[in-house]
């Protein structure tokens, strides 16, 4: 789900843009409350097959992946992959074991994670040195 927000305060389309796909309500938004309040553009999906759609149609610069899910194999995150083969668009895996070797990633978080190091590496590869 992308956040809705009134006219007078909607996001910049020139901010850096983050995806969240986490199953999770909670943790997407606490996450997204905080890269919000940083200055970022956030899109949301709790499954990955609405993940890839929001990648492909809003190209984010940097997309978060739980990689925990039951419907998440290596062959979902190479998707995942895929959409970030454009440039300057990071994927970060979080999960409780690294993915598989081959799955391409910018970086891997283990879970559980603290929010201060994910968000340092969201900002990161999203060009925000907003810190």
């Amino acid at each position: 789900m992308n956040r809705s927000y009134p006219e007078s305060s909607r996001p910049d389309s020139t901010q850096p843009s983050v995806l969240l796909v986490e199953p999770s309500s909670e943790a997407r938004e606490v996450l997204a409350t905080i890269l919000q309040l940083r200055g970022l553009r956030i899109f949301e999906a709790d499954e990955p097959r609405h993940g890839l759609v929001i990648a492909r149609a809003e190209r984010p610069d940097v997309i978060v992946l739980d990689f925990d899910q039951p419907c998440v194999d290596d062959g979902v995150q190479n998707d995942f992959a895929a959409e970030t083969r454009h440039p300057n668009t990071g994927l970060i895996v979080l999960g409780n074991s690294p993915p598989h070797r081959q799955a391409q990633t910018d970086r891997f978080v283990a879970k559980p994670f603290h929010y201060g190091p994910l968000v340092q590496a969201i900002e990161r590869l999203a060009g925000n040195k907003a810190a």
